[in-house]
């Protein structure tokens, strides 16, 4: 009986022993708990330097938001963007995130390099009911949605008062009007009476639109085609010929050749009159600030009767269809789209007005003591009654026709080439574009 005994207090002991040395083993060895990887995404874009700054900050607040995801980004000029772009998607290593412009979006969507992002707004991945219908479908080509535009701009009128005539200081009722404001201008200050943008197709645009005509239209079948009548595209190049002829105008290479803003002549006083996106008023305006000079922001000529302006696709966002991380992307787009303290505290008014419409009266509330944005956006609203549907997204090689459209305003402002001959030469390169992307 003792040796029973005995045998079984024994075992017993053991048995505890050995669970105490296993509770301490694996208590001493125990194996942390993997941490989950971060979602990796990569975006690029194009931008300035203080814009730059913005677009970092909304990244690094949304890396705080959300610690699971690590945005790696890099930015580059206008120029050496595309460039860049292009021999990343060619090499296998397109960032998830990219800069999109509506001159680039068909071509882009219709080579296969972008993701329709339908699927991903009906997964309410991305909210898009606060964006205008018109809006959000500049970012349509062949029914897939290709990109969503963070705000939106339009065509204005820059104007110096120190150089404006009584005539010219009162507002054109259309182009031949404005024109001769120009003429005016130029014979009474000996200054220049308008100097371009360096990109004629928007004050183009403008003009086609004052007559019911767009620059480029698309007919039943999809195929691009010319949306106006030879007779008003060789009247406005001849308003402009003749200017050159009177040295209302300097030629284009002269803003194209200024190194930078503060160089241009509306913003050293040497121009009375300039046409673009109203988003570049704020730089112009900045520069001619620096210069005693002071630049408004109106309506251009036949805005109230015609309704020509439309809101413009500043900035757009895309996603890679080589992108392994779509859903993580298009939640970083609806971010940038729809948050309130990107709009107010990273964007402002530089991109415009905000595409989402719930963001647009709470910004105008915010810089109200900033001018010269407040200018910008005040327009903006302004102009709303005025406006009417977009003009048609720009078709595939759309870059490779602009370009021949500003070497021709080139020649024209020389006084080298008269409406008639840019008809041609415009005709000639649009057909020959079309018939080999379509």
């Amino acid at each position: 009986m003792k040796r029973q005994r005995w045998f079984w207090v024994i075992t017993i002991g053991v048995v505890l022993l050995a669970f105490i040395v296993g509770l301490n083993f694996s208590n001493h060895f125990k194996v942390a708990p993997t941490a989950q990887p971060k979602t990796k995404l990569t975006f690029v874009w194009w931008r300035g330097d203080r814009r730059n700054e913005d677009y970092i900050k909304a990244i690094r607040l949304y890396e705080r938001r959300h610690p699971d995801v690590e945005i790696d980004y890099k930015y580059y000029t206008w120029h050496d963007y595309w460039q860049n772009l292009s021999a990343m998607i060619a090499g296998g290593k397109a960032p998830d995130i990219m800069q999109m412009d509506i001159m680039y979006v068909a071509e882009y969507g219709r080579r296969g390099y972008l993701k329709d992002l339908k699927p991903l707004v009906q997964q309410k991945l991305i909210h898009t009911a606060a964006i205008e219908p018109s809006v959000l479908n500049s970012g349509v080509i062949d029914h897939h949605l290709y990109a969503l535009t963070l705000a939106v701009n339009a065509m204005g009128t820059f104007s110096n008062a120190k150089l404006l005539t009584t005539t010219s200081s009162t507002a054109p009722k259309d182009f031949t009007d404005w024109m001769t404001q120009i003429e005016q201008s130029h014979q009474a200050t000996g200054k220049y009476g308008y100097v371009d943008n360096g990109d004629v197709y928007v004050p183009l645009e403008y003009y086609l639109r004052t007559h019911h005509q767009e620059l480029v239209q698309y007919n039943a079948q999809g195929y691009p085609v010319v949306g106006f009548d030879k007779a008003t595209f060789i009247a406005f190049f001849d308003a402009f010929y003749r200017a050159a002829q009177q040295q209302a105008i300097p030629s284009a290479e002269l803003a194209a050749n200024t190194k930078s803003m503060d160089e241009n002549p509306m913003a050293t006083g040497e121009a009375a009159f300039h046409q673009n996106w109203s988003t570049t008023y704020l730089w112009y305006q900045l520069a001619a600030k620096r210069h005693q000079q002071n630049l408004t922001l109106t309506m251009p000529y036949a805005a109230k009767q015609t309704h020509a302006l439309y809101y413009h696709p500043t900035y757009m966002l895309a996603i890679s269809k080589q992108t392994k991380h779509a859903k993580a992307a298009a939640k970083f787009i609806n971010y940038m789209v729809n948050s309130k303290i990107v709009s107010q505290k990273y964007i402002g008014a530089w991109l415009g007005l905000p595409a989402n419409q719930t963001l647009q009266k709470p910004l105008a509330k915010a810089i109200q003591q900033q001018p010269a944005e407040k200018a910008t956006i005040d327009y903006l609203l302004q102009i709303n009654p005025y406006t009417s549907r977009p003009a048609p997204t720009p078709p595939s090689g759309f870059i490779e026709i602009n370009d021949t459209l500003n070497d021709i305003y080139t020649q024209v402002s020389k006084g080298q080439m008269t409406g008639e001959a840019a008809y041609e030469a415009y005709m000639a390169k649009f057909k020959t574009v079309i018939q080999v992307n379509y």
